[in-house]
């Protein structure tokens, strides 16, 4: 096993640390911020990582809140990234996010959540000292200025991911000359209509505060991606 297959192996393995596969959420959130930490280190992207002839799994990954997180704006995004299904549900009273498809696309699905939840609660922490009206605000104005910057946030994540899923399927497209998306997207959706899911229609979220909406997407362009576009970047030599 050549160092870069050994890698991609590590990385798989920290992928599988998910909440359906028996961690906790401090688990799995933690394992994905190793992945973070390697991806970045050995310049490893979304499509080393791909394999084929999988059957589809279903994940639950959890938002952390018992009403709404605006990571839940990006799960349509991710999904159409990791070319799965997603939908959210209720569990123990806390709000998540299920992914369906092939078990290695889900568990990518999964770690970007979890990446851009961290970001986006990071972010928004800090929100505060990003505006000097922030001393003069009610709690309610307060609170409205959170929501507004985190969906400003999940808005320019999912943009960046739709945009880097367009660019990566072209890349994918004229390389073999067929197009493996297509195939995929066929087996996922044969069996996630096995499901036979009754989901009703999500619920927007309004914009409250134009100025925070518009940090929140500066904010999102500053999350760093490692989205699979340019191929491998580095050799077993420069990984050793």
């Amino acid at each position: 096993m050549s160092k870069r297959e050994d890698l991609l192996r590590r990385i798989r393995g920290l992928m599988a640390k998910t909440t359906a596969n028996g961690c906790t959420e401090a688990e799995a959130s933690a394992a994905a911020e190793h992945v973070d930490r390697l991806m970045a280190e050995y310049d490893v992207n979304l499509t080393d990582l791909e394999v084929r002839d999988q059957t589809c799994v279903q994940v639950a990954v959890p938002t952390g809140a018992k009403d709404w997180h605006p990571v839940e704006f990006t799960a349509s995004a991710v999904a159409a990234f990791t070319d799965t299904k997603c939908w959210a549900t209720t569990v123990r009273l806390l709000q998540v996010i299920n992914y369906f498809g092939l078990k290695t696309d889900v568990e990518i699905a999964e770690y970007l959540t979890f990446l851009f939840r961290r970001a986006i609660e990071r972010e928004t922490a800090s929100v505060g000292m990003m505006d000097f009206k922030w001393q003069s605000m009610n709690n309610r104005q307060k609170q409205d200025a959170r929501d507004s910057f985190g969906l400003g946030m999940a808005k320019r994540l999912s943009e960046r991911l739709r945009e880097l899923k367009s660019k990566r399927d072209w890349t994918t497209e004229h390389a073999t000359g067929r197009s493996l998306i297509v195939v995929k997207g066929a087996v996922v959706t044969e069996q996630y209509a096995k499901l036979n899911l009754k989901l009703g229609k999500g619920k927007g979220k309004p914009i409250r505060d134009p100025a925070a909406y518009q940090n929140g997407q500066k904010a999102g362009d500053r999350v760093t991606i490692q989205p699979g576009v340019s191929g491998r970047a580095q050799t077993d030599k420069q990984i050793a």
